[in-house]
């Protein structure tokens, strides 16, 4: 198989052990399926807890693991293209033998579920969103972590450099390896259910093996919040790559 140079950094780093961004994207963002000869990309707060539990229902692993679904403990059934040869990860990164597609979702909207879920709901509770509350609270002079606002946690993560942002807000593009992979399919989450039957279709999954796509796990009300427009204008231009992702890949209408 003839790499293009992008792929050759990856094609690289599937054969190296230093524990990179790119590395740790491989092992625990992506899955691919043998069964239906697929690669899955997974993006943080872009319908990623949906589509990780439909495509293990859909792959018939049987019951779904203790803990949670975004777990990849040794043992786990899902391969990723660090458990396989290198000759078969490169086949699914970048041959047509493969359909691979990723989540998109709109990065104001992404955020502010980010926000609610995260740092108001404290839903995760992981020491890391303690660690961000302090930080955000500290860049903005404040001692109360209650009085951060989506304005200024907005603001915060918008001057942040991408590498260094939380995978929970950082940009798709980066997440999705996009200077390096191309993609069949970027399932959007505002139309969720037709992009992704799209996929599914594509790779041949036949309609007794579907479970329904219109239900949406672990939901914040985060689409309620409203955020001004000089917030929204603020977040699109920090994260404007990200618009260009959807463009990249072959949508069905």
């Amino acid at each position: 198989m003839t790499l293009s140079p992008q792929e050759h950094v990856i094609a690289r780093t599937l054969r190296s052990k230093r524990p990179t961004f790119m590395r740790m994207r491989l092992a625990y963002g992506m899955f691919i399926s043998t069964r239906y000869r697929y690669l899955f990309v997974e993006i943080p707060k872009s319908g990623a807890t949906t589509t990780k539990t439909l495509l293990w229902q859909i792959e018939g692993y049987g019951p779904e693991p203790r803990g949670s679904i975004h777990d990849r403990p040794v043992g786990d059934p899902r391969p990723s293209p660090v458990t396989v040869s290198p000759e078969v990860a490169e086949a699914a990164l970048f041959s047509s033998s493969h359909i691979r597609f990723c989540l998109w979702r709109d990065p104001v909207r992404r955020l502010a579920s980010a926000y609610r879920d995260k740092l108001q709901l404290g839903r995760d509770a992981s020491p890391a969103w303690d660690f961000w509350r302090r930080k955000i609270a500290a860049a903005h002079g404040i001692s109360d972590s209650r009085d951060i606002t989506f304005d200024r946690f907005a603001a915060f993560v918008c001057a942040q450099h991408d590498s260094a942002r939380d995978p929970h807000w950082m940009s798709q593009w980066r997440l999705a390896l996009a200077d390096h992979l191309d993609y069949d399919f970027v399932v959007r989450l505002d139309s969720y259910a037709r992009d992704l039957s799209c996929v599914l279709d594509a790779v041949g999954v036949p309609a007794r093996h579907r479970p329904s796509l219109d239900a949406r796990l672990h939901a914040s009300d985060s689409n309620l919040m409203e955020i001004s427009e000089a917030t929204a204008a603020l977040i699109r231009s920090a994260y404007e790559q990200d618009y260009a992702l959807p463009g990249r890949a072959a949508r069905c209408r």
